[in-house]
Order: C-alpha cells, then sequence, then structure tokens
C-alpha cells in the first residue's frame, strides 16, 4: 500500500533502493546535494521516473525534462527561459550509471555558474577533450572535485577508483587496469587547483588520446 505522503513513484524508488520513508523525506526537503550513495540512486530513480533521464537510465531527456518541468512555469516567461537555457546545457549527458548520471547535471550546472563556464567550455569535458583556457581549467577541477577526482589539491586516487569502479563495476581485472592507470598520477599534486585538474586530465585520458 503506497503512504499517503508518498507519490507512487517515491514509493517505488524507495522500495528500489531500499531506503525507508523518513529517508525520502529527508531528501525532499533538503538542498538537493546528496552525500551518499543511496541517495544519489534515489534521485536517480526520480529522475527517470519522470522521464528526465531515459528507458535505459543512461542519458539526460531533453524532450523529458521540458516535458516535467516546463507546465509548472506555465505563466512565467523568466522561469521559462531559464528552464530552456538549463536543457541546452544538459543535454548530451550521458553516464552508465544511473546514480551518478543525476547529478551530473546537477554538479554541471553549479560549476558552469562558480567557474564562469560557458556551454562550449562545459562541453570540451563531455567531449573528453582536454583543457585549454584558464576558465576550462577550472571547471574541470569543480567537476573533478565533485567526483573526488582531486581535493583541489592532489590527485585522489582512492577517489578515483571508487567512481569509476560505481560505472563500470566490481571487476578484477577493470579494478587493475584503473588501479595501474591511477598509480601514474599519485604525484600530481599543486597549490593551483586549475591546473591540477589539467595535469589530471592529462594523466589519466591524454595517453589514450590521438592526436
Amino acid at each position: 500500500m503506497v503512504s499517503a505522503k508518498l507519490t507512487p513513484e517515491e514509493e517505488k524508488c524507495m522500495k528500489e533502493v531500499g531506503i525507508t520513508g523518513e529517508d525520502v523525506e529527508m531528501y525532499e526537503y533538503s538542498p538537493m546535494d546528496p552525500e551518499t550513495r543511496e541517495e544519489k540512486c534515489y534521485w536517480g530513480c526520480i529522475f527517470q521516473a519522470s522521464g528526465v533521464i531515459d528507458e535505459e537510465g543512461k542519458r539526460f531527456s531533453r524532450r523529458g525534462y521540458l516535458n516535467a518541468v516546463l507546465p509548472k512555469a506555465r505563466n512565467n516567461e523568466r522561469l521559462q527561459k531559464s528552464i530552456l537555457e538549463q536543457a541546452d546545457k544538459c543535454e548530451g549527458l550521458a553516464h552508465e550509471d544511473r546514480c551518478e548520471l543525476g547529478w551530473m547535471a546537477a554538479d554541471e550546472a553549479r560549476c558552469m555558474r562558480e567557474e564562469g563556464a560557458s556551454d562550449a567550455d562545459a562541453q570540451v569535458l563531455r567531449e573528453s577533450r582536454p583543457p585549454v583556457t584558464r576558465t576550462q581549467k577550472c571547471f574541470f577541477d569543480c567537476m573533478y572535485r565533485a567526483s573526488q577526482f582531486s581535493d583541489g589539491k592532489r590527485f585522489t586516487k582512492d577517489g578515483f577508483i571508487a567512481y569509476v569502479m560505481r560505472v563500470v563495476g566490481h571487476d578484477g581485472l577493470k579494478f587493475q587496469v584503473l588501479s595501474a592507470m591511477a598509480d601514474k598520477c599519485v604525484h600530481l599534486e599543486s597549490d593551483d587547483r586549475c591546473q591540477l585538474a589539467a595535469d589530471i586530465e592529462k594523466c589519466l585520458f591524454g595517453q589514450h588520446r590521438k592526436d
């Protein structure tokens, strides 16, 4: 039986993730800045149920997002414009892990705002290209810290492996490959957080990139 306080979608996602009704109420009324894997997975489930994430749970759906959100701004042109801009910023976001995908959009929007990055700057990261400008490097830093690849001072091997393993699964061979990649970067540290992010990107992914 569905709780009187929860929608059918909230009830479904609560059971799927394995949390309590009290957890759901706390998530709903707290700022959307998840601190646990369970909270990320709950919101990933909710986003998929509302159409913001596609049926496979791997891509942001611009059409689904607009269908879910625009009706709430029917009489507010300024809000409608903001919603359309947000949809444009998130278009193209994809991730194998639905729990992380829901928060890529939130992290990206926050980092763009904090670092003064444009959609073109964000597209550099989406397309796995190296950052060139100072703004792009600082945007990468913000995203890397959100993903725990970096603490703003040094590369964090444990954070990198934990993040990526949630995507590829706990495969022993993949773990060895990822660990070897991370070992090459453990020496990276800097007082310049933005340059550090560029160095991390080059160390982790530059060797696999064709010039």
